[in-house]
């Protein structure tokens, strides 16, 4: 657990870090590209103390009915990564929330998906699939520019 008084001083510091979109466009991008998704789920906790400006919110996989957990798929992580992605190109708006920029957010989605699946045991693989396959069909239908 952080202390109190340093959890204040990085708010300060934080407060005091004028707004930079090149260098957060450049964080998210190695967050949601560079970073093997098991380093975003055990860092995000640190990141989010030394990045507090960014929007490290998510609402899961917003799926209704199903969310981001079933029987043969776990998408917990692979919707928190996708969620940073959206909520902060979009919020640092063009250039770096564009058509392209968004494939490349929906492509790491699935790949992340994809991961997913292959770590579950083997006569679950074939449902998890077709779950990211439809997850990553959704995103593509609902969430553009």
């Amino acid at each position: 657990m952080v202390p109190r008084s340093a959890a204040l001083a990085v708010a300060a510091i934080a407060a005091l870090v004028p707004p930079d979109p090149a260098r957060d466009a450049a964080v998210v991008e190695a967050l949601v590209h560079a970073v093997p998704l098991a380093e975003f789920a055990r860092g995000r906790a640190a990141w989010r103390r030394t990045w507090p400006w960014l929007d490290w919110t998510s609402d899961g996989c917003s799926a209704p009915l199903v969310g981001d957990r079933g029987r043969s798929f776990d998408f917990a992580w692979p919707c928190r990564r996708h969620d940073f992605a959206y909520r902060n190109l979009r919020r640092l708006g063009p250039p770096h929330w564009s058509a392209s920029a968004r494939d490349r957010a929906d492509a790491r989605f699935l790949d992340d998906m994809r991961a997913a699946c292959e770590a579950r045991r083997a006569p679950q693989r074939p449902s998890c699939e077709r779950w990211a396959a439809l997850y990553h069909g959704a995103v593509r239908a609902l969430g553009g520019p």
